[in-house]
């Protein structure tokens, strides 16, 4: 390394010392000190720009949805690296705790470099968690003691982070498909008993621009839930184990997006499941990926009637299994009904969103949806599932869009008489656009 390059690196390290001081002598029990790996002479390029935005935002989202007491960040922008560090009220031994769990469940998180120091500004070793060193990006091996011997090349450093990015570029692609989802299963109209573009249904606190603000915060977490499944040979149990607390961390932030209102709790659920079933095998069939999403679930049947979810009530009050039900089934009503129902739709009229009115009838008939026995009981479940299937027996409405629209525009007006809203299929209809184009286009996902 060049004088100039030294001088620079070395006053990058110096800033940051010098901040790690300033918030500790303001008082905060410990500091967080974030920066990105950078091995060699280039200490600064878009691609390690652009590795430590989305690793600066991801942390401070993580700690905020973890409920950490944070203080106003500090951003050191040199050209000897970029470095940002946050002060915390906490213990840095859960801190760090926290931060080696994101480190290693988010795809780049191997390409980070967060040090949480003590209020005595000691940073806290992985050992003292009984956690292994690092491992080498390239190797198996302790990343300190390759690092100490020059092991692996520049090209070859290099190169490994580019695979690590190229991963994350992978999860992250497959999620926005998910994000995208979720968009057109809001924007869909008519959908009786849900928000729409020509109406709120049942629900006057929600809107469709809330939907979409939502969705977009959910994103990141998906991406994590596939790379997990890809740490897994086949699938697992231990899998829902893992994923569950980005699951309940991505709710948080869809809580803290809407102020407060449940647009998407059960799609999380279904969404974060569905890509951790894609990450262990990405080129799956509908039946392999059913089966895997079933023993995934394994652990969930013990669960059943468990909490104050209207799943949880349902199953009590009716053996009524929801979500959980779903997931054991491996999203049977998907994989039986609302998929087959979307293929044949679409082969008469080649128009997704045709296919997908018909698939959202086809859930009404067969979906035991929780939430629309939440609204009116098995009475009002039972006049929904009657209705549809009573629709479903005329052939025009698979043919011709505008007769479909006309059915479920009559149908959206008796579920907004009777309040009643249809939540758990607009979930599994979400899945279905998903999953309808994840299934055409696997090559490119």
């Amino acid at each position: 390394m060049n004088t100039d390059k030294l001088t620079m690196v070395l006053a990058a390290r110096d800033a940051r010392q010098q901040a790690q001081q300033s918030l500790l002598q303001s008082g905060v029990n410990s500091v967080v000190s974030f920066s990105v790996l950078a091995p060699g002479e280039i200490k600064r390029s878009p691609f390690l720009d652009k590795v430590f935005l989305i690793g600066r935002q991801r942390i401070y989202h993580y700690l905020h949805h973890h409920g950490f007491s944070l203080c106003d960040p500090i951003h050191l922008n040199h050209s000897g690296g970029e470095s940002w560090l946050i002060g915390s009220t906490n213990e840095a031994t859960s801190l760090k705790s926290a931060l080696m769990t994101l480190e290693q469940y988010h795809p780049l998180g191997r390409l980070w470099d967060i040090d949480v120091l003590d209020n005595q500004g000691i940073p806290l070793s992985r050992q003292s968690f009984h956690q292994l060193p690092r491992r080498c990006l390239c190797c198996a091996d302790d990343a300190k003691s390759c690092a100490k011997t020059r092991r692996h090349s520049y090209l070859a450093l290099q190169a490994a982070m580019q695979s690590y990015w190229q991963q994350y570029q992978d999860c992250q692609y497959i999620a926005l498909q998910m994000e995208e989802a979720l968009i057109t299963e809001a924007n869909l109209t008519p959908k009786p008993g849900l928000v729409d573009t020509d109406n709120q249904g049942p629900h006057p606190d929600m809107s469709l621009s809330l939907f979409h603000h939502s969705a977009k915060q959910l994103t990141p977490y998906f991406a994590e839930c596939i790379f997990i499944g890809r740490q897994f040979s086949e699938p697992s149990p231990d899998i829902m184990t893992i994923i569950r607390p980005i699951g309940q961390e991505a709710e948080r932030a869809m809580f803290s997006a809407t102020n407060g209102i449940n647009t998407h709790k059960g799609a999380i659920f279904f969404f974060c499941l569905l890509a951790a079933a894609i990450g262990c095998q990405p080129r799956w069939s509908s039946s392999s990926l059913s089966e895997n999403i079933a023993i995934i679930s394994t652990d969930l049947k013990k669960e059943l009637g468990q909490g104050k979810s209207a799943g949880a009530d349902a199953y009590r009050h009716y053996q009524i299994t929801g979500a959980r039900g779903e997931a054991l089934n491996g999203f049977s009503t998907v994989f039986t009904y609302a998929l087959p129902a979307y293929w044949q739709a679409f082969a008469q009229t080649g128009q997704r969103d045709h296919a997908l009115r018909y698939a959202l009838l086809v859930l009404f008939a067969h979906n035991n949806d929780t939430t629309t026995l939440k609204r009116g009981g098995m009475t009002a479940l039972h006049w929904l599932q009657q209705t549809a299937k009573i629709a479903l027996k005329d052939k025009k409405l698979i043919q011709t869009p505008q007769a479909l629209i006309t059915t479920l525009k009559a149908l959206d007006m008796q579920c907004n008489i009777k309040n009643l809203s249809t939540g758990g299929s607009a979930d599994l209809l979400a899945l279905t656009a998903f999953l309808s184009h994840f299934f055409t286009h696997q090559e490119q996902l």
